[in-house]
């Protein structure tokens, strides 16, 4: 990984067209350019669309948003799991104790897909902003209630939800509003 990281490197350094770079910022050098201008953008547009996500863009740092946060009402974590079925991924989150208990009935609650629970989370947590951001001016409140749905799903729920408990009838979902504000 690290020689891939090189390459990428010297192929993203102005010199080869005679500029240098300086505190992120590009500059004329005084040296003549040893390869074109034009083969110099196609590779600069090469490099920008293998990349995972556009370049300047912050990377998500979880895909599954409720890791360390969803337990069953004994403190046994569900856990993201995938299966790949007909050429796609399905994503679930996992409880190993109740998947290991075949005969039990808790084992229906063993596997929850993955997009359903996180959106119904996502939802409850949302439909309770106006709780979380506590006693504000009403000014503050009205611009949150307004733009909420601009903060990102994974901010929202990782900073604003304690814990997940799932029983066999319910979803308890313990927040935290202390750390609204921080969004």
């Amino acid at each position: 990984m690290r020689g891939c990281m090189l390459v990428y490197g010297l192929l993203q350094n102005p010199v080869y067209i005679g500029k240098i770079s300086h505190k992120g910022k590009i500059h004329d050098g005084l040296h003549d350019s040893i390869i074109s201008l034009d083969l110099w953008d196609a590779v600069q547009d090469k490099l920008n669309n293998q990349s995972p996500q556009p370049r300047g863009e912050k990377k998500q740092a979880h895909q599954n948003l409720l890791t360390g946060l969803i337990f069953d009402e004994f403190k046994n974590p569900y856990t993201p799991v995938f299966t790949n079925k007909n050429n796609k991924k399905y994503l679930y989150y996992l409880n190993e104790k109740l998947r290991l208990d075949k005969a039990h009935p808790n084992k229906l609650r063993a596997r929850l897909p993955a997009h359903e629970i996180e959106k119904t989370i996502e939802t409850a947590v949302r439909d309770k902003i106006s709780q979380l951001s506590g006693k504000t001016d009403r000014q503050l409140l009205k611009h949150v209630l307004e733009n909420h749905s601009k903060i990102p799903s994974y901010d929202l729920v990782q900073k604003c939800v304690k814990s997940i408990t799932v029983h066999f009838d319910q979803l308890v979902i313990r927040l935290d509003p202390s750390t609204f504000p921080k969004l």
